[in-house]
């Protein structure tokens, strides 16, 4: 349309496009497109679009300006439509209200009032027909613009509503959770209620069958001492030996001395040949169809023995046997072993290395390639061999020769070329050449074998002396309390004697003056005076009685207080030598560990029943050959595993079975899982326990977070799952140790129970909880300074932890001793102070309170620790103090101050990982023990373990020496820079964590495009990198460790990941290279492992180093 006013001419857009013109003709500057935009106030919206600019007509600054330079959006370009008359239109600003579109004199305005020069008359060359059909569609529009309104308005009101109802229904389903867990609870307190009363009758009846079993071994004793004693006086000959006489004892320790067996055999079978009237083994095969017979029928037949002897010659005819230890003997065997003869031994095959060299030219490649794989591993040699008896050794010599290219497996034409051109002679050299190293290794091992030997049998030798000696003593001492009682009982009847002897003189001596007077005075006496003197005679005769009667008891109890003395010392010395003895030195660990009635502690689920224990197809599809697991070898660290499996407590709400399985998927990967944990304690800074930093940095490098499962498996949920663990134990263990305080306070039987720390302390220095408390110096110690208070705490069975002030100003962390619950070393590190950044190293030991009511106190020896063992020998600062334990309890606040600073142990962490992999698959239909098998393959392995391959030291050195000096350099120019600026050790010749990680960052930095696609080490993994590079209680690093350090990190440098753009196959000597000796710890850190990365993930660990280390000769280049 155009637009004319009432000049006659119409409006127009000006020179420069934005301006408005009142003197327009009909050209495209005056013509505009009428958009419809609505209605407001009944009146119709329109909008006008200038054809040419695209720009709208627009009434801005409160109707002052009018101009043509509005867009779509603008309100200010929307008009309120007046209709004057037929043609003729009015155009109102919805923005400024009484504003209207008009022209004046000169140009168009804005702020007409609305009088003549507002109006309008539009003129258009479309038909009528065409503005109909614009304006039906343009109302069709608006009214389905209307319509998608009001349906998105229902739709947000259903959804609220559904809100609602859901939030309702979530409320629901919280309250009945709630009154669901009051009622589990409940029903558990009874269970544990029930449980606690069967306990009580279990032990009840166990006391009564062990009293009962007391008496029936009483009367067995009695019966075979008169049985012995009826043999003494029968005094049968015996070849050989005189009498009669102690001849089957002498007999017995003979065989058990393993000396000449075959004298003795000889001396026994002939005494019963010679005795056939007396000893009748023989009548049972010719009286009897039987073929075996047991002990029973033994002991029958040999009625004079005793019954060790019997033993010792049925242990000596079952060992002829092939079949040994079923608890029988054949009769055929009985009868060689009588007349003294052996069974002809049979031939043997020997399977030596001409027998593998036999059997395997005759062998096609497809009978060894068992799994069809087109070749054949060492595993597959090894299975069909091991069953035919053959040495591991010569199979693995063999499979050596076999594999040309050490690949590791045997293809067809490596096979068939061996059993082409390979002679028996050559095997033969080699295999004599790798038995003379082996032999050499074996007699090694045989003379320290020997001198191991030597060595335990003079310590058992000085045992032994010691022992005779201790017991020498103790039976002089006792003979001389028997001595000293024997003397004293004979003194008391003495004594007694004497004064009976002496009472009946008196008495005499009375009576005969009794006479006399009676003689004298008869006739003077008179009826009252015999009548008094009587009474006085039954009293005199009434008191010595009871005299004498207190005289024999005093005795009597004197005599039962010595001997109940007596009985209660011998018994207290029996109980500790024989129920504490085994238990208190069987596992370190195990040494201060409440005994766990709540605990799943079956014999059935230790280490070596789980081992015994047959597996259905599906179970040992996924846990595979037990025989393969790298289960400990020595007693004490598999003592270790089993206490680990005992502990668990995720697995308890399983079947058995499937706790079975859970506890079996962690003997699997036991090794790996434990060296984990070693691992990360240490990253983690305390090297008893996993800190949350340690647990934080092993879940990220293992790749278990999962963004995409939100609510389940995310940083956040792994982060919490730490602490989850922690109250989880330490409720548990708070409830078992309630428990048993009180079963200690009602039981009779509880003196005997294996105990713990604190109950071995309780009855002795009258604190439940000695270590536990506030103590303070008693006086100053040699390093100066102020009397300190220390708060510490007991955690768990060995763990101490502590702080003097806050945990700001100085921490305390240290452990219980393995053998002594009375000491403790630990560790005091200041931060702030007039000690800020020294150290300590503490050997603690408390003290026993010398009488009731007294406090504990506590014996201090110290030494200064530097910050690296290189400077340790100059420091040479020690002391020694004491400290007191103040009555006074830890406040709320050193409370919540140590809830801050805990850790997991190892059966924690174990519990944590398992739950893990709950989290990590648990949108997999899978048992548990899969997932904890899972969670190893495919996390644990591949991201924390992999990459590790071709490390050696020689290799190592081959890479940082080309690039010695440099790396030296900017070492020294690092730490030089950190001492200027305050920030680094102050020593010159140590690097600080906080200077390695600006070495790091700098160092990261000289390759611009290295990390363009990820595989860059965060900071995290440089801190993990330097804290593997300690030794010891080390603060800061030398060269040597700056140059471990730099090893570690390039472990992590392009990390294997699943679709990583980076090359991932890169060796590690390479990474060193690029980061260079120096790099040797912060190496294990760049381009990680992690799911789907972009950057080449499989690149190996010589290529990462190689590559750092170039990094660092750039960047030592670069800072002249």
């Amino acid at each position: 349309v155009v637009l004319q006013h009432v000049h006659g001419q119409t409006l127009a857009t000006g020179d420069n496009d934005s301006d408005l013109t009142k003197n327009g003709g009909t050209d495209d500057n005056a013509q505009f497109i009428v958009e419809f935009d609505g209605e407001e106030d009944g009146l119709p919206v329109v909008r006008f679009k200038n054809k040419k600019t695209g720009k709208y007509v627009r009434i801005t600054d409160d109707g002052k300006v009018t101009d043509c330079d509005g867009t779509a959006g603008d309100k200010e370009a929307r008009f309120k439509v007046h209709n004057v008359d037929g043609n003729s239109f009015k155009f109102e600003s919805c923005v400024y209200p009484g504003k209207y579109l008009g022209v004046d004199d000169k140009n168009v305005v804005g702020d007409n009032s609305g009088d003549d020069n507002a109006v309008f008359s539009l003129w258009t060359d479309v038909d009528a027909d065409e503005m109909r059909r614009r304006a039906e569609e343009e109302a069709a529009r608006q009214k389905a613009e209307q319509d998608r309104l009001a349906k998105e308005a229902a739709e947000r009101k259903r959804k609220e509503e559904e809100e609602k109802a859901r939030l309702k229904a979530e409320q629901e389903r919280l309250e009945q959770e709630r009154k669901e867990k009051e009622e589990a609870d409940r029903l558990a307190k009874e269970e544990e209620e029930r449980k606690r009363k069967e306990e009580e009758e279990r032990q009840k009846a166990e006391q009564e069958r062990l009293e009962k079993e007391a008496a029936e071994k009483k009367r067995r004793k009695a019966e075979e001492d008169e049985e012995t004693k009826r043999l003494r006086e029968k005094r049968v000959k015996v070849p050989g030996i005189d009498f009669y006489d102690d001849w089957q004892e002498r007999l017995v320790r003979e065989y058990r001395s393993g000396k000449n067996r075959a004298a003795w055999r000889k001396k026994v079978s002939r005494l019963i040949r010679d005795n056939p009237q007396e000893y009748k083994v023989l009548e049972i095969a010719r009286t009897s169809d039987v073929t075996d017979i047991d002990m029973e029928q033994f002991q029958d037949a040999l009625p004079t023995l005793i019954q060790p002897l019997i033993d010792c010659i049925f242990e000596d005819i079952d060992s002829m046997e092939k079949v040994h230890d079923d608890g029988k003997i054949k009769v055929t065997t009985l009868t060689r072993w009588v007349h003294n003869k052996r069974r002809k031994k049979s031939v043997e095959i020997v399977k030596d290395e001409n027998y593998v060299y036999d059997k395997l030219k005759k062998f096609q490649f497809n009978d060894l390639d068992v799994d069809d794989s087109g070749s054949v591993d060492r595993e597959e040699l090894h299975e069909f061999f091991d069953n035919e008896g053959v040495d591991p050794a010569i199979i693995d010599a063999i499979f050596d020769v076999i594999d040309e290219d050490g690949s590791g497996d045997i293809s067809v034409r490596e096979w068939f070329r061996w059993q082409q051109k390979f002679k028996k002679e050559d095997l033969k050299k080699y295999i004599n050449k790798n038995k003379a190293a082996k032999k050499n290794d074996d007699d090694q091992k045989q003379k320290e074998e020997e001198e191991r030997k030597r060595k335990e049998e003079e310590e058992r030798l000085e045992r032994e002396r010691k022992e005779k000696e201790e017991e020498a003593a103790r039976q002089k001492a006792e003979e001389e309390r028997l001595e000293k009682e024997r003397q004293e009982k004979e003194e008391a009847e003495r004594l007694l004697a004497l004064q009976m002897e002496q009472e009946a003189k008196a008495k005499e001596e009375e009576e005969e003056n009794k006479d006399e007077e009676d003689d004298e005075f008869q006739d003077e006496w008179s009826a009252s005076d015999e009548e008094a003197r009587q009474k006085a005679e039954q009293e005199r005769l009434e008191k010595e009685r009871q005299e004498k009667e207190e005289a024999e008891r005093l005795l009597a109890l004197q005599m039962e207080q010595e001997a109940k003395a007596k009985e209660e010392e011998e018994e207290n010395k029996n109980e500790e030598d024989d129920e504490f003895q085994d238990e208190w030195s069987a596992s370190d660990e195990d040494l201060f560990e409440e005994e766990e009635q709540d605990t799943v502690n079956l014999e059935e689920e230790k280490v070596d029943a789980l081992m015994d224990m047959k597996l259905d197809d599906e179970v040992k599809k996924v846990l595979g050959d037990k025989k393969k697991w790298k289960l400990p070898k020595d007693a004490k660290r598999k003592q270790a595993m089993d206490r680990d499996l005992r502990k668990l407590l995720l697995s308890e709400d399983d079947d058995k079975d499937h706790r079975k399985w859970v506890k079996m998927a962690v003997m699997k990967y036991y090794d790996i899982l434990i060296e984990t944990f070693i691992k990360y304690c240490k990253i983690g800074g305390d090297k008893d326990w996993l800190t949350i930093k340690g647990w934080d940095a092993l879940y990220k490098d293992a790749f278990i977070p999962d963004k995409k499962a939100a609510g389940v498996c995310t940083d956040k949920e792994c982060h919490e799952l730490f602490y989850a663990i922690y109250k989880k134990h330490n409720a548990k263990a708070m409830d078992r140790k309630a428990s048993r305080m009180q079963a200690l306070s009602i039981s009779p039987r509880a003196k005997s129970a294996k105990r713990n720390t604190t109950e071995l302390i309780l009855s002795e220095w009258t604190d439940k909880d000695p270590w536990t408390g506030i103590w303070r110096q008693t006086d100053a110690d040699v390093g100066g300074g102020a009397v300190e208070v220390y708060k510490m705490k007991q955690v768990g069975d060995k763990k101490i932890v502590g702080f003097i002030k806050n945990y700001e100003f100085a921490d305390i962390n240290g452990s219980l001793g393995h053998k002594d619950p009375t000491k403790c070393q630990m560790m005091i590190h200041w931060h702030s102070g007039a000690r800020k950044n020294k150290r300590r190293e503490c050997v603690c030991t408390l003290n026993k309170p010398k009488q009731f009511g007294d406090p504990v106190t506590m014996t201090v020896k110290w030494k200064a620790i530097a910050e690296s063992s290189l400077i340790d020998a100059i420091s040479e600062e020690s002391g020694t103090y004491t400290m007191v334990k103040l009555d006074e309890k830890l406040s709320v606040q050193d409370q919540d101050a140590f809830g801050h600073h805990i850790g997991l142990c190892r059966h924690e962490y174990i519990d944590a990982m398992i739950c893990l992999a709950e989290m990590k698959f648990k949108a997999d239909e899978l048992p548990k023990y899969h997932k904890l098998n899972k969670l190893c393959e495919d996390n644990l392995i591949p991201f924390i373990w992999g990459g590790m391959e071709n490390a050696e030291a020689a290799a190592m050195k081959g890479i940082f020496r080309p690039h010695s000096t440099e790396l030296h350099r900017l070492f020294d120019k690092y730490i030089n820079a950190a001492a200027e600026s305050g920030d680094g050790t102050g020593k010159g010749q140590l690097l600080s964590l906080e200077t390695w990680i600006i070495l790091c960052n700098d160092v990261l930095k000289q390759d611009k495009v290295a990390f363009n696609k990820g595989g860059k080490p965060n900071e995290m993994d440089i801190t993990s990198a330097f804290e593997l590079a300690k030794e010891g209680n080390d603060l800061a690093l030398p060269y040597k460790g700056f140059e471990k350090a730099l090893q570690n990190l390039a472990h992590k440098v392009y990390k294997p990941r699943p679709k990583a753009k980076y090359n991932a196959n890169m060796k590690y000597p390479d990474k060193l290279k690029k980061f260079e000796k120096a790099l040797q710890n912060l190496a294990r850190k760049v381009y990680k492992p992690r799911p789907k990365a972009k950057y080449n993930a499989n690149m190996k660990y010589p290529d990462k180093l190689k590559k750092l280390l170039k990094w660092c000769v750039k960047l030592e280049k670069s800072k002249k």
